[in-house]
């Protein structure tokens, strides 16, 4: 074998070595999630303070954005208390249907649940975000402008009152497999944190790309 074949045969192995250290962490990301245990509580059902953005047709008094109070229950116009207790976010839609059908005669009701949340840290736009709970948590971090250049985005994390309901590296598999906010369990005014980039990190990562970089225009050289 050539002393150019050595050299390209070298490289490539680094290469996949280098592969392989990338999608380690995934792997242990992977069962990170699969260890995390449910959050205190969680049962997938309304909370205090979700909001529904509800429309029924023809009917403009119901048609607006509702905030679940105590109980949980939902207040309407004409209709009065539903009590909202037992039933799951993605239930809401039928259970409301059935109790507007009492008042109204083969409602056509859509109802669309929101959870407001806190996005704090390295984002554009930090603040509080009421965002529909079929949606991502990368969904929630673009309406906030998306994560600065200094945003350590590996280490997002979701707290709640002070205390982690889904550390780093569960949050990051979770991530990963694309699990929306309502099985995520999230609830409101819970914190998604992106914390800030340390500058010894910042270096770290500015290395490795240049020397992924470095090593892809050597193995296109070597094999011109």
């Amino acid at each position: 074998m050539s002393t150019s074949g050595l050299s390209f045969d070298r490289a490539w192995r680094r290469l996949v070595a280098a592969t392989g250290a990338a999608i380690l962490p995934l792997l242990v990301s992977a069962t990170l999630l699969a260890q995390q245990p449910a959050a205190s509580g969680s049962d997938g059902g309304v909370r205090v303070g979700d909001r529904i953005i509800l429309k029924v047709e023809g009917e403009p008094q119901l048609s607006d954005t509702f905030t679940v109070t105590a109980g949980p229950a939902l207040v309407l116009p004409v209709v009065g208390s539903i009590p909202l207790t037992g039933v799951r976010r993605d239930d809401v839609e039928r259970r409301l249907t059935g109790e507007i059908a009492r008042f109204i005669r083969n409602p056509r009701v859509e109802a669309h649940l929101l959870v407001r949340l806190a996005v704090i840290g390295e984002v554009a736009r930090p603040g509080f975000y009421a965002v529909p709970i079929e949606a991502l948590v990368n969904d929630v971090l673009m309406l906030a402008g998306g994560p600065t250049r200094e945003a350590k985005v590996e280490s997002i994390r979701i707290q709640r009152n002070g205390a982690e309901t889904w550390p780093k590296d569960s949050l990051k598999a979770a991530m990963a497999q694309g699990l929306t906010l309502n099985q995520l369990d999230v609830q409101p005014e819970d914190q998604i944190i992106v914390p800030r980039l340390t500058a010894a990190r910042y270096w770290q990562v500015f290395a490795t790309i240049v020397t992924t970089a470095l090593t892809i225009f050597s193995l296109t050289r070597m094999r011109r």
